[in-house]
């Protein structure tokens, strides 16, 4: 009789990414930007690797106005980042669920501050402050601005919830050290942050400040 061989071990294929309001309640995400493309896309997953949503920032817009989708198709519109003013030096970007039409929450970048260490508030849907997110280590933020051999130093960004003047740490967004393209891991408490508030942190890191 001849000896039957076992089963090939093929790797599980990546679960699903969760549906509904639990797609936006995840510890921690993975946002990837794509390039060799026309105008900035981003890929954001869950940890096993799956596609939570697709982003892609609409080119030649005075306004930013950045989209994210369920796929690549682009067929189904979660929510988008827009801003509140055209050109704004304190840019405030808005977080809007597309099938409510609601604000979630919003990021409003700090501008002077941001010239030598970047600074972002985060903002609830009355636009109130209620945390922020700064980019880790000042001496080496300042240093980077200036020496360009330093820009291949991955970013790092602490989350901070509470209104100014008390907050605390809540998760971080750490860029990873590759020679091509950017990917963030971003790790937060979903209990105080709104996942798409957080997305549109990480992708604002890169979009605005990290290039």
């Amino acid at each position: 009789m001849a000896r039957r061989l076992p089963a090939a071990p093929y790797p599980a294929a990546p679960a699903p990414p969760p549906s509904g309001g639990a797609r936006w309640s995840l510890p921690h995400y993975v946002v990837r930007e794509r390039r060799l493309s026309l105008g900035r896309q981003y890929e954001v997953l869950d940890p096993s690797g799956a596609l939570v949503a697709y982003c892609k920032q609409k080119m030649f817009r005075l306004r930013e106005d950045i989209r994210f989708y369920t796929d690549r198709t682009q067929a189904v519109e979660l929510f988008r980042l827009q801003a509140t003013k055209v050109l704004d030096f304190n840019a405030v970007l808005q977080v809007i669920d597309s099938a409510t039409g609601q604000v979630v929450g919003g990021v409003g970048r700090r501008g002077w501050k941001s010239m030598l260490r970047d600074h972002w508030r985060i903002l609830d849907r009355d636009g109130r402050v209620v945390g922020a997110m700064l980019e880790h280590g000042s001496a080496l933020s300042v240093l980077r601005r200036f020496i360009g051999a330093l820009a291949i130093v991955p970013h790092k960004y602490e989350l901070l919830s509470g209104p100014e003047g008390s907050q605390r740490p809540c998760g971080e967004i750490q860029e990873r050290f590759q020679l091509f393209g950017d990917t963030y891991d971003l790790r937060f408490d979903p209990k105080v942050l709104d996942g798409r508030v957080a997305i549109a942190l990480a992708v604002c890191a890169d979009a605005m400040e990290g290039e």
